[in-house]
Formats: structure tokens, C-alpha cells, sequence
């Protein structure tokens, strides 16, 4: 069972101690409660109904470094108690992110209490720290409910074809017995049940066990199958579960996709990616890389012998152009004469960085326009000065100042535009650095009263 949290609960939550705010750490932007409040209650959760408590994270990085946001549980755990933050990639310094951390109840009747704390690599003297205490009670729900353990598969890597075998428990948790109707599934032949599937009436506490084989597809990629149980349940009498994997290439490498959120082509960094044959399969050389030629050259193709594992290395280029840029590599293999394809989606940022990087003020009331920031921040260290700022169509005003840490761009909507127009510019700021001369910010925003 999923909790949002409230914005109160929310707020309470996020108010925790650490260096929030503080140059060289992350900020918190979510809620805004007084600091001391540090505890967070679960709550109280029945043994056989999963719970857990999700909220949505807003972070601003205030380093220039480029880091990644983590979550981590402190010991000792309760058992059955896990978390999770989805979204975390890598943070841009001075830039924004949205994440997503969920919360796990615990397992086991009885009280629980534990910590966890919010940290990056990155940034060692940063981290948030908070205590959470729940309860969970093994006490049947009043109604017709059931639970269905496990949720759903996740095969991982399998071959072509691969029978892989499953098995479900459903069992009733509620006060009265609930009644399976039916099973559906689409594809026959990729999903088989053995015997007769379970049907009828499911006393208080009694479970049925239901197994089966789904067969991976013949072709490489990702894979989903969804069997659903019909049941007269008071809550989602119809439930999916599925089945999902992914079928490994008898070639590939890993990642095939690499994302490079923020590189400096002065810097030339370089990027490895892993060649792999399934088990089985012929051995392999690396004989060359190709396409990107504006961005990578080859470091390294692996070793000259062939094996069923190979190393591959490329540097990114001096003259990289700036921007956004998905690129795509081809890894050419011989003997075996198979060509790979290696993603790479790279974001080259200069000696100088714009926060943000794209100013989309959106849809709004036009009593509401007001001033926006962008930061410059350097990279190299070295100080410089904003020479000019003009925005090309004059959609926008823009007006540098000189602070304490550096430079901002205060930019806001010219006046007399129009209601529903919508306005697109480019603000452009010349400065002296020789590495970072012009710095390009798009902004938007269109009034609608």
C-alpha cells in the first residue's frame, strides 16, 4: 500500500538537521518547517499488507562540482525496511532536480525505529539524517482483500527463447472470504500455467499458490508479459501482475546507452563501455569505433587476441562543440562480423556554466511577471567580467550584476507583450574568459490574463 505524504507530513519530514543551504552543499527545497523537527512517523501497518511512504524532493545544488544524490539506511535495520530514491542522476552544480524517495515498513509484528540519511560522494560533510518509528499489527482488514506476494517479476538478462519459471501466492487478509473469478493473459504461447488455475472461494487466512513458465521472445530488448486475476475484492477486484526481463544480444555492450550529463572538453574525459559475448558464443576482437568523429576519438579497442570480453575506451575532443548532443557510436567486432550500436547522450558544458542553463517561465498571469536569476558559475576557477547582455528579439530584459560569489543575470519579460503569445528568445552574455566567451540562455513565457 502506497502514503503520499501531506505537505504538513512533508515539510515535517524534509526539516532535518545537516548543511543545507550552505556553499558547497545541496538545498532541500521542499517545504520550509523549523529545523529541530527531525522524526517521522509511519505510522501503524498490518503484517501482510506492504506499506510505504513516498514524497516527492526537490534539490539545488550550491557546489560547482557535479554530484549524485543517495539514500542510505543506518544500522541496524528493522527487518523488511528498504528505501529508495528514483530520479537521482547526476546533479549539474548550482542546477535544480526532482526526485522521488520511498520508504519500506517493516516486516515483522512489533515496533520498529531506525534512521536514514540523504548524502552524496561527492560532498562528504553534507548529508540530512532523519529518524523514522512505525508499528506493524497482525490484524486481518475489515472487507474482502487479498494480497498477492510476489507483486510482480523481474527475470533480468535471459537468452532467447529461455523458459523461466514462476510462482504466485495469493492469500486472503480481510475478514470475509473473497472469491477468485477468473485469470486472464493475452499470449498463450508466451505465458503457460500448469494445471488448472485456482477459482472459487478464499477463506480468512487461507492462500492458493498459482505456477507457470513465461518463454523470453526470440528477438534481443526488453520484454513485458501482464497476467491479471479477477476477484470480488472491495479494492482492485481486477490486479496485474506482471512478468518482465530483458534478452540479451549474443553481442553487446554495456551500458549501451551512456549519460553524460555535464562534461568539459577542456578537461578530455574519457568513457569506457564493456563488449560482452553470451556464454557459448565465439570469441571476439574490437577492430574499430565509428561516428562522432566532432566529439570522441579511440583511446582503446581492447586487446589484440580475441576473448569473450573486451574493454573499449574513448576521449572526448578539445573542440567538442557546446550543447546538448545525442550521438550515436558503432562497435565493429570481428571475426563474428556483428556491428553494435553505442548511445551515447552528452551535454558539453564550457569553462563557464549558466544555472540555469534554459529559463522557462512558462504560462502565467501577466500580474504576475517578475525577475528571474541565472547564475554564472566558473569552473576554472579563474574570476572574469560579463562584457554585454542582450536578449536577440528583445522579449526580454536582461541586466547583469556583480555579487559577492560572482555574476548574475536578472532577467524578466519586456513590457508590452501580448496575452496569449506566446515569446521565445536568447539571451546572450559575452564575457572575456577566451575558454567561455559567449554564453547562450533560452527563455520562454507566454501571458494568459
Amino acid at each position: 500500500m502506497r502514503v503520499l505524504l501531506s505537505a504538513a507530513m512533508a515539510a515535517l519530514l524534509l526539516a532535518a538537521c545537516g548543511k543545507s543551504g550552505d556553499e558547497g552543499g545541496l538545498e532541500i527545497l521542499t517545504g520550509n518547517p523549523p529545523t529541530e523537527l527531525t522524526q517521522l512517523d509511519l505510522g501503524e501497518a498490518r503484517l501482510k499488507a506492504r506499506h510505504y511512504l513516498q514524497w516527492n524532493l526537490q534539490v539545488r545544488s550550491r557546489t560547482r562540482k557535479t554530484v549524485t544524490l543517495k539514500a542510505r539506511l543506518e544500522d541496524p535495520v528493522p527487518s523488511g525496511v528498504s528505501v529508495s530514491l528514483t530520479g537521482s542522476e547526476p546533479i549539474l552544480g548550482g542546477s535544480t532536480a526532482d526526485l522521488r524517495l520511498s520508504l519500506w515498513c517493516a516486516d515483522q509484528v512489533g515496533e520498529y525505529e531506525g534512521a536514514l540519511v540523504l548524502y552524496c560522494d561527492e560532498l562528504p560533510d553534507w548529508s540530512h539524517r532523519y529518524r523514522y518509528f512505525g508499528s506493524v499489527v497482525d490484524r486481518a482488514e475489515e472487507g474482502r482483500h487479498l494480497e498477492i506476494r510476489p507483486g510482480g517479476f523481474d527475470f533480468g538478462d535471459c537468452e532467447p527463447g529461455q523458459e523461466l519459471a514462476f510462482e504466485l501466492t495469493v492469500t486472503s487478509v480481510g475478514t470475509e472470504p473473497v472469491t477468485i473469478q477468473d485469470w486472464r493473459y493475452e499470449d498463450r504461447r508466451r505465458l503457460r500455467l500448469e494445471g488448472a488455475s485456482p477459482t472459487g472461494a478464499l477463506e480468512t487466512g487461507a492462500e492458493v499458490k498459482l505456477k507457470g513458465v513465461i518463454v523470453a521472445p526470440e528477438s534481443p530488448g526488453v520484454f513485458r508479459e501482464g497476467l491479471r486475476i479477477v476477484t470480488d475484492a472491495d479494492r482492485r477486484p481486477e490486479r496485474q501482475i506482471l512478468f518482465g526481463g530483458r534478452v540479451v544480444p549474443e553481442y553487446s555492450i554495456i551500458p549501451d546507452r551512456l549519460v553524460i550529463p555535464g562534461a568539459f572538453a577542456i578537461n578530455q574525459p574519457k568513457y569506457r563501455g564493456r563488449v560482452t559475448a553470451r556464454e557459448g558464443s565465439k570469441p571476439f576482437r574490437v577492430v574499430r569505433i565509428e561516428g562522432g568523429e566532432r566529439f570522441f576519438e579511440t583511446v582503446s579497442l581492447g586487446g589484440e587476441e580475441p576473448a569473450a570480453k573486451q574493454e573499449v575506451e574513448v576521449r572526448l575532443l578539445k573542440t567538442a562543440p557546446l550543447g546538448r548532443h545525442p550521438i550515436k557510436l558503432t562497435v565493429h567486432l570481428e571475426p563474428v562480423e556483428e556491428v553494435l550500436d553505442w548511445h551515447i547522450d552528452l551535454k558539453v558544458v564550457g569553462a563557464i556554466q549558466a544555472a540555469p542553463d534554459s529559463l522557462q517561465i512558462g504560462r502565467i498571469l501577466k500580474d504576475q511577471a517578475k525577475s528571474y536569476q541565472v547564475r554564472l558559475l566558473s569552473f576554472t576557477g579563474r574570476p572574469f567580467e560579463v562584457t554585454s547582455v542582450t536578449a536577440r528579439q528583445g522579449y526580454f530584459i536582461a541586466e547583469p550584476r556583480k555579487t559577492g560569489g560572482g555574476w548574475v543575470i536578472v532577467v524578466g519579460p519586456a513590457p508590452g507583450l501580448s496575452l496569449k503569445t506566446p515569446y521565445r528568445d536568447y539571451i546572450e552574455i559575452e564575457t572575456d574568459d577566451p575558454d567561455m566567451p559567449k554564453i547562450v540562455v533560452e527563455a520562454y513565457v507566454e501571458f494568459v490574463g
